[in-house]
């Protein structure tokens, strides 16, 4: 099956690894609600969404975990056109103490009108919480230079990185269409392209992307990522993981996923940051 990713890259990343113990909860038969007004401009497919918002957030709740809890747009999940980098921080604002690293639908019922004319949505969950026994280091963190806030079709990203202490380093992109691991890259049929899975980064010394300088235009022979878009305009979003241990990232990269493996890893053993980049591409024309 072929990608439509803006790299030229085909990711299959299926490593195990063991996590540090965290104390989860499995909370069970919790419901969300939303009461849409009939003069809202908000869609049945969002309010649908806020319900389930409620839901995870008052899972959490039962859960013990309380703090930072305010609003059901903490948990908003990527959407197309949604500021990805604004979700993921604010989605940090309350997992301070804990978060949802799996959540099952287990009953929605129709939508109905209350007596004043709401539209009421309703969605029950099973959720698996995490609570946390550690909180962020600060002085684990890292510097990343190079990146732009636009970029061509064709294209090379080009970038450079620097650990202020020594770790491990996963990068995703992620965008409207499809999520999928940058760093390390791994072809099961391009062997000589693959990065180290395990490589420890030192403290305080810069490395540049690609680190494999075989990654690029062949015939140009010019290094880099190549940016490659479907769309005229498209929203990129590189989201830098930085680990105190390997924690290797199993299966296929899809949202859930990558939330859930950055939530089970101890908050002090982490360090999440994301930028976000315009990719254009003149010869396509928006629908």
């Amino acid at each position: 099956m072929t990608k439509k990713s803006l790299f030229k890259i085909i990711v299959y990343f299926v490593f195990s690894y063991n996590l540090s113990a965290q104390k989860i909860v499995k909370i069970t038969g919790v419901k969300g609600e939303y009461q849409l007004a009939s003069n809202s401009e908000l869609s049945p497919k969002a309010a649908h969404e806020k319900a389930l918002n409620e839901a995870k957030l008052n899972a959490l709740r039962k859960a013990g975990i309380a703090e930072h809890i305010s609003s059901s747009d903490v948990l908003t999940k990527q959407q197309q056109g949604s500021d990805l980098k604004q979700i993921f921080n604010s989605i940090s604002a309350v997992e301070i103490s804990g978060a949802i690293i799996n959540d099952t639908i287990v009953s929605e019922p129709p939508p109905y009108i209350d007596n004043f004319g709401n539209t009421v949505f309703s969605v029950t969950i099973n959720a698996e919480v995490i609570k946390y026994e550690s909180h962020p280091d600060p002085s684990f963190d890292f510097e990343v230079e190079g990146l732009r806030e636009a970029y061509e079709d064709g294209d090379m990203l080009l970038f450079s990185f620097l650990p202020l202490s020594q770790g491990y380093l996963k990068i995703f992109n992620l965008n409207d269409v499809e999520n999928f691991l940058v760093y390390p890259y791994f072809d099961k049929q391009n062997s000589f392209l693959n990065d180290k899975t395990d490589k420890l980064f030192g403290a305080n010394e810069k490395v540049k992307f690609p680190i494999n300088n075989l990654i690029g235009n062949p015939n140009t022979k010019e290094s880099g990522y190549i940016l490659e878009s479907e769309k005229e305009n498209s929203d990129e979003n590189l989201v830098f993981v930085f680990t105190k241990e390997n924690f290797p990232f199993k299966g296929s990269a899809t949202y859930n996923n990558i939330t859930s493996w950055i939530y089970r890893i101890p908050p002090d053993k982490r360090k999440v940051e994301y930028f976000k980049y315009r990719l254009h591409n003149k010869n396509k024309k928006q629908n």
